[in-house]
């Protein structure tokens, strides 16, 4: 949500801060080193015909735990439709308008029990969620400081 709520433009820091707010509430949980965050802007392609569809803009990761994007990486669906349903798990795809963008999450955490019996395996726990943007003005990433991208 904080991702789609920058207006004016989307830079590297935002995503920077975007992430270091999530590493402040994950604290406790050592999300670092067992979670991960991806973040994708999803947009209209702009193509017509049979290539129409939805394209993810541009990605970043935050975490260790090697976990890879489940709707594809940054660039799908840039000349084609292969993300012409959108984003999303089950038959409610996620799709964004024309002009506008969907910040779209993949949050997985491999969840760390405070005790261990040793009997189980630690169950990975995976949420998804979108967030419309709201206003932004121009939805290309930028790095204006020339910071190092979160890539996945």
């Amino acid at each position: 949500d904080n991702a789609g709520r920058v207006t004016s433009g989307i830079d590297e820091a935002n995503i920077i801060e975007t992430f270091t707010g999530a590493q402040a509430i994950a604290e406790g949980l050592d999300f670092t080193t067992n979670g991960r965050i991806v973040l994708s802007s999803l947009e209209n392609n702009g193509k017509t015909g049979s290539k129409k569809g939805q394209v993810i803009s541009w990605q970043r990761c935050w975490g260790r735990t090697d976990i890879d994007p489940a709707y594809g990486t940054e660039g799908k669906g840039k000349n084609n439709a292969s993300l012409s349903d959108g984003m999303g798990a089950g038959a409610n795809k996620i799709v964004a308008a024309s002009d506008t963008a969907v910040m779209f999450v993949e949050a997985t955490y491999t969840y760390q029990p405070l005790v261990s019996t040793g009997f189980f395996n630690s169950p990975t726990i995976r949420y998804e969620s979108a967030f419309n943007v709201r206003g932004r003005q121009n939805n290309k990433i930028s790095n204006t400081q020339k910071l190092d991208k979160m890539t996945c």
